[in-house]
């Protein structure tokens, strides 16, 4: 850690962003006034040249890992009818934020179990324009989901939890702005965004059983992804994160996306009023010598392991053919 940065609020810091990343303002930092560039000037792991994120991933570089499988979700997708979800506008995104930590995830060769703590999102400048944080095999997305999970073993407000590279793992999920695809989970959290217009400002409600189902916000198929070890894309930018970006994205609508770019950030102009939260994403980061892993195969593997299974599949008839043929004789 920088021996510039004063430990207590580094605490303080690190309490806060784990009980809720709103409470980073814009005064603080942004992706307008005081740009991802000028981070580094105030958070110094953000000028850090390594195991930072996001990334650009191409496929063709990345590693297939076999171990890598799916994650497992348990403990809370069906809420029962106490259960409170909060809808927030912390100035730089939309978050959904889960107050029990009752959803729980294991597996997907991560050492330990988590705990989902919030969903959150990065768009573009306008919605004619990319802004994923990610980008993958040269292209960037319409928009970026993050769903948050924590080490149930970690401790907010510990200088010492900085450093365990396991203490949060994030879902990426790449979104495509779809005309023809709503998502109707997504419409059923946006039909709420009236209520968070304003940056601070939040909206607490109980989830009908029939579109409890969180699910719908991830991709139909969860076994394939891609893994790298990295960082908060916002400061403070600590090294602690397990990525898992999968590799499928999911589709909402152009009008159930014009939704997010009608919320104001904590920035007011003179004349203007408050600004909208536009262009709320990182660029991507150095790789710095990292393996981005993969969990499933590409075509050259998938095509040779076919041809294994023909030859070997030959091999075991022809035995069979000249077993009987000597047989007969």
């Amino acid at each position: 850690m920088d021996s510039s940065v004063d430990s207590q609020f580094v605490a303080t810091l690190v309490a806060c962003i784990i009980l809720n990343v709103g409470c980073l303002q814009e005064n603080w930092y942004g992706y307008h006034i005081r740009d991802p560039s000028e981070w580094g000037k105030m958070y110094a792991r953000c000028a850090d040249n390594h195991d930072q994120s996001p990334i650009k991933i191409e496929e063709a570089e990345t590693v297939y890992d076999r171990v890598l499988s799916a994650p497992v979700l348990h403990g809370g997708w069906e809420y029962v009818p106490t259960s409170v979800l909060m809808l927030e506008n912390n100035g730089h995104t939309m978050e959904l934020v889960f107050k029990d930590n009752h959803i729980r995830m294991h597996g997907a060769h991560l050492t330990h179990e988590f705990y989902l703590k919030q969903c959150h999102f990065h768009w573009g400048e306008d919605i004619e324009k990319p802004g994923s944080e990610h980008w993958l095999n040269g292209k960037q997305y319409d928009a970026e989901m993050h769903c948050v999970f924590i080490n149930v073993d970690f401790v907010p407000g510990t200088e010492e939890e900085i450093y365990d590279r396991e203490a949060w793992a994030v879902f990426a999920v790449f979104i495509k702005f779809d005309s023809e695809k709503p998502n109707e989970y997504i419409d059923y959290l946006l039909s709420h965004t009236d209520a968070i217009r304003e940056a601070g400002h939040n909206y607490s409600f109980n989830q009908e059983k029939k579109k409890a189902d969180i699910r719908h916000l991830l991709p139909d198929n969860l076994s394939e992804y891609y893994r790298y070890q990295g960082s908060l894309t916002s400061p403070p930018c600590y090294e602690f994160v397990v990525w898992t970006i999968f590799n499928n994205p999911i589709h909402i609508s152009r009008d159930q996306a014009e939704k997010l770019f009608e919320l104001h950030n904590f920035v007011k102009e003179r004349n203007v009023g408050y600004m909208n939260i536009t262009g709320n994403f990182r660029p991507p980061q150095p790789l710095a010598g990292r393996t981005v892993y993969r969990s499933f195969r590409d075509i050259d593997d998938k095509l040779n392991t076919a041809y294994d299974q023909l030859s070997n599949g030959l091999v075991i008839l022809f035995t069979l053919f000249a077993a009987l043929f000597c047989a007969r004789d």
